[in-house]
């Protein structure tokens, strides 16, 4: 009976034993999964911030794509592709540099509005406009005076100005060349039209006409709606203000309801289309040397008021300031893709994010015609103009290319840590690691299999 009962008890214990190893089991198996999980995030939130707030300095190409050695070639962003144009014809490029199609003609003076999808190419100082897509070419108009300023919608009619010193016209064509809207202007009476904006769906036209009121220079913006809510008013005018004393020299919409002003001395932020109300006005109390902007931001770049250099800046659509950094530099171009905001001038480039992190500040070896942010981390599209007849692209990797090589047309770059950075990361991630396995499996020295490795700070984790 007494051993029966030993029998029983030590089974029990067994029992026991077996449950408490089950248990302990399963306990490691989530410390594991837990500290796998927490690795995990440490490593992307780690390389994140590695990547987003560094500044780089030194490029290295990495794709080459064939160009030409055309000087007087000119470079846009167009959706996705990249559109250069010439006095002789133009090209759409794909981000890898394939042309998608090209088109011949004689323009003297081309220049070019883009609105998403469409865009219009005109003869300044000509009678040619040329209407195209991503497929190609939707429609070409001729106008009967010169054309002096281009705007067009998403559906692509095509405002502009037509020069005449005494009556200049404001004309609304369709892509295919018929009138929409004429409007002959007194320059005497009403001014001369400097700007104009045409709203997406193509109905609403903001005109900015510069005339002399009491012997001092001032502007008159008037908003034109060819829809039903212009119809009854006269001359289809639903909105005008004059600025006394100073220039009105940009005008844009930024989506289908906001549009913006821009004076010499702050800018003006208007809500709607067929009653356009005024919604903030920003002044500045210092020069503005360029304007940019995007659906989402409107940028300045302003001299800075101790004229110690300048202060680049955003807003949003409330006229509210999210951004502003100072920097040293004159740049004579800038632009904003999306969250990125470049500035260049010849061989020298500086990227600042929407949220102020200077990505890049830095110089190419030749002479930039334009940069475009393209797919992957810190890449971006660069057109040069160089004298080899050669073509070559690449990318930005914290190492410069060097030699005697001149390269033509279009170059990918990208940023990335460079390899002292990628060592201290590595070095600083495997601590890490390191500290956290102690932490969880003391000095048993049971760890899981685990490395550190990589650019990318990638950490296998198996059990």
């Amino acid at each position: 009976m007494t051993d029966k009962i030993n029998k029983e008890l030590h089974l029990s214990e067994s029992m026991q034993n077996l449950k408490e190893k089950i248990r302990k089991h399963k306990l490691m198996r989530w410390k594991r999964i837990i500290t796998a999980a927490f690795l995990g995030f440490m490593i992307i939130f780690g390389s994140y911030l590695l990547l987003e707030y560094r500044t780089y300095e030194n490029t290295r190409v990495i794709r080459t794509y064939k160009g030409d050695s055309s000087a007087d070639g000119s470079y846009k962003m167009f959706g996705d592709s990249v559109l250069k144009y010439t006095k002789d014809g133009m090209t759409l490029i794909d981000q890898k540099g394939k042309e998608i199609w090209n088109h011949s003609y004689q323009i003297k003076n081309p220049i070019i509005e883009i609105n998403h999808e469409v865009a219009a190419i005109g003869d300044s100082g000509g009678n040619s406009i040329i209407v195209i897509d991503h497929e190609g070419i939707k429609g070409e108009i001729e106008t009967t005076q010169p054309i002096e300023k281009l705007s067009i919608s998403t559906n692509g009619i095509v405002a502009a100005v037509l020069k005449d010193e005494v009556s200049p016209k404001v004309m609304c064509y369709d892509s295919t060349g018929n009138i929409l809207v004429e409007n002959k202007v007194s320059a005497a009476k009403d001014g001369y039209p400097v700007e104009i904006a045409l709203s997406n769906d193509g109905t609403t036209l903001i005109v900015s006409y510069l005339h002399v009121q009491s012997g001092a220079l001032a502007s008159n913006v008037v908003y034109y709606n060819f829809g039903d809510a212009g119809r009854e008013e006269k001359n289809n005018q639903v909105a005008g203000e004059s600025y006394t004393g100073q220039i009105v020299p940009s005008a844009f919409f930024m989506d289908d309801e906001t549009s913006v002003l821009v004076g010499e001395s702050g800018f003006y932020i208007y809500e709607g289309t067929d009653k356009p109300k005024l919604k903030k006005e920003v002044k500045f109390d210092t020069e503005i040397k360029s304007v940019y902007h995007t659906e989402k931001y409107i940028g300045f770049v302003l001299k800075a008021k101790d004229k110690k250099g300048y202060e680049i800046c955003l807003y949003n659509q409330k006229g509210q300031r999210t951004m502003s950094k100072k920097f040293q530099g004159d740049y004579a171009h800038v632009k904003m893709v999306g969250e990125t905001v470049m500035m260049y001038d010849g061989v020298n480039c500086c990227i600042y994010t929407a949220n102020g992190v200077k990505r890049f500040a830095g110089q190419f070896q030749d002479k930039i015609l334009d940069i475009v942010p393209v797919g992957g981390i810190n890449t971006y599209t660069v057109d040069e103009y160089q004298r080899n007849p050669e073509s070559s692209s690449g990318k930005i990797e914290g190492e410069k290319r060097n030699g005697s090589d001149k390269l033509d047309g279009s170059h990918c770059y990208g940023n990335f840590c460079d390899q002292y950075l990628q060592w201290l990361s590595k070095r600083v991630f495997q601590a890490l690691c390191f500290l956290l396995l102690r932490h969880f499996y003391g000095d048993t020295g049971e760890y899981p299999y685990a490395t550190c490795r990589g650019s990318n700070h990638e950490v296998d984790v198996c059990g």
